[in-house]
């Protein structure tokens, strides 16, 4: 596909980018919103996103408005999206692009009337959009959304961008005292969380691997939502209380401002593991029930995943379960900790015991 837009939007034009799926998503679609301001830097770049990704967007300065869609919430009912849609058609667009493939998202793009929309030709209701582009699995998704830009996204590597993410004095103060406080050691962060339970690495195993790390002489840090301080806490408990727990205590643009001063990242697979991307740190993913063949692993130079192979009941579905439906966990059971560790030790080659 090539994007005649890239030719025909002039400075002062609008553009307006739907991305309302999940936090991890959004944020891969910050590589995209880099490469639209720098190929169009005169175009005024517009978000529709959900409520709770509002913020990512909104730190970022190559974005000028978001708009909060709440499409689990007051805008579920179609009036509300008719009257959704009636606000944004005010802004007189001259193109929208949906990274998002949903059938509400496409209802949306119809009822803007826009005439140059972009789409993925397996988006529901793709008929809606008068170009679409192949959504190719074999990609990362990073580099998915980047076929947005046509023939030159090949040549687009989402690594090189700098992402000016704007967070609260408050959150740069305690990264400040996060750093002060490490007293030269250097920091691992562990995200345990996840919204999915066979999404998650079992917590003796990932309490262990906490210990191996303040063996070898980090400060290790826990992060998360608020939700997961009690995940922070037990694995202070089994480590002598030494872990520092900062579960709730950033914004994501925060977050990810934390991990720029941070040697590794591990973490399930879940939205951390592309703030990583953002932050430009390594990262371990460690898959249980979903794999990396799905095109959300961790993308940046130095970075790694661990994956139980081989077994027949995995991937048992493309976001996890509740519970493991085999009632076995092998996917997780199976990743024990001394192979987590070895590849640590890959990742961060060094002693600094």
């Amino acid at each position: 596909m090539d994007a005649q837009y890239l030719e025909i939007l002039k400075t002062g034009d609008k553009l307006l980018l739907i991305q309302t799926a999940f936090i991890g998503d959004c944020i891969l679609t910050l590589p995209l919103i880099a490469a639209l301001k720098e190929k169009l830097p005169g175009v005024i770049i517009d978000i529709v996103t959900t409520p709770n990704s509002q913020e990512i967007f909104e730190s970022y300065d190559a974005v000028n408005r978001v708009y909060s869609f709440d499409k689990k919430g007051k805008d579920r009912p179609i009036s509300a999206v008719i009257a959704f849609a009636g606000m944004l058609k005010k802004e007189n667009y001259k193109l929208v692009i949906s990274a998002h493939r949903s059938a509400r998202t496409s209802l949306l793009v119809t009822m803007l009337g826009i005439k140059e929309s972009y789409g993925f030709e397996n988006s529901s209701m793709k008929f809606v959009y008068s170009n679409t582009i192949p959504y190719e699995y074999e990609k990362h998704e990073a580099h998915r959304n980047l076929r947005f830009l046509g023939e030159i996204a090949g040549s687009i590597n989402p690594e090189t961008f700098r992402y000016n993410l704007a967070m609260p004095e408050s959150e740069a103060k305690l990264i400040e005292e996060v750093i002060t406080g490490a007293a030269g050691k250097k920091i691992v962060v562990v995200a345990p969380g996840t919204e999915w339970n066979t999404k998650q690495y079992p917590m003796d195993y990932f309490s262990s691997v906490c210990g191996y790390l303040l063996d070898k002489g980090y400060l290790v840090a826990v992060n998360g939502s608020k939700k997961d301080s009690k995940l922070a806490e037990k694995l202070a408990a089994d480590n002598g209380n030494n872990l520092l727990n900062l579960c709730g205590s950033f914004s994501i643009p925060g977050t990810i401002n934390l991990l720029r001063h941070c040697e590794l990242l591990i973490s399930n697979d879940s939205s951390p593991v592309h703030m990583g991307l953002i932050a430009g740190i390594k990262v371990l993913t460690l898959y249980c029930s979903t794999v990396p063949e799905f095109g959300f692993y961790p993308l940046g130079k130095g970075s790694s995943w661990l994956s139980v192979e081989d077994l027949d009941c995995k991937p048992c579905g493309i976001h996890g379960r509740k519970h493991c439906p085999l009632e076995h966990f092998n996917c997780g059971r199976l990743l024990l900790p001394e192979l987590v560790t070895r590849k640590i030790d890959e990742l961060l080659d060094n002693d600094i015991k």
